[in-house]
């Protein structure tokens, strides 16, 4: 960049380093109350930043769990490559219980192999367990949405692979993307916001029903 190209009343030394995801992520680590054992910490991408906005769901995570026993820390857009640097920045007085991961779904929409994103996968795996050895780990499949129908069987055969090690690593695997097809084929309920991609509020029940059965 030039910086003699600058307008007038600018200079070099006013520029800042700006990361809004960073910022979103210490936004939402603000919300864990300090010396409070949680049950769950929920890390991942917009489908667990997306449930704290009313625009996708009329059942925010906020309404649903208190902020004394469950902390969702969901960043759009981010992939397991993403939370290999986020992952040592959460800080907490104690272990949680449960540590809940949904990512894979911005993985499996870019141009990287599932055996790549298996190494990330393995990589946040570990830096979890060793930030965390009491807790344990579940991990959402990633969905095959409408608005990536070209990606779908990328999807299948991340979720596939995702189930095989996640068997091996003692992670719990949460089938959101088996569910909602299941439940779309028997009554066309429609899981997805407007833009095909993200869920609405039928599908944030779904995952909240899920996590009562798996959890409960």
């Amino acid at each position: 960049f030039d910086y003699n190209k600058l307008l007038e009343g600018y200079s070099q030394d006013m520029e800042i380093e700006y990361n809004p995801r960073e910022d979103l992520f210490y936004q939402e680590l603000k919300a864990y109350i300090p010396h409070s054992k949680l049950e769950a910490l929920l890390i991942g991408d917009s489908y667990f930043e997306f449930w704290h906005y009313r625009q996708f769901t009329e059942r925010l995570f906020e309404e649903t769990y208190a902020p004394e026993t469950h902390l969702n820390l969901g960043l759009g857009g981010t992939k397991f490559s993403d939370w290999i640097q986020y992952v040592p920045k959460i800080q907490l007085d104690e272990d949680p219980q449960r540590v809940l991961i949904h990512l894979g779904v911005n993985d499996t929409h870019s141009c990287i192999t599932n055996h790549e994103i298996l190494g990330n996968y393995k990589i946040v795996i570990q830096e979890l367990k060793e930030k965390y050895p009491q807790a344990q780990l579940y991990i959402f499949t990633a969905t095959e949405s409408p608005a990536f129908e070209t990606k779908k069987h990328k999807v299948a055969r991340w979720n596939a692979l995702l189930k095989r090690e996640a068997k091996k690593d003692g992670v719990i695997v949460i089938d959101i993307n088996t569910r909602l097809k299941k439940k779309y084929k028997e009554n066309g309920t429609n899981f997805f916001y407007e833009d095909g991609l993200h869920l609405n509020t039928a599908g944030y029940m779904e995952i909240i029903e899920m996590l009562k059965e798996v959890i409960a």
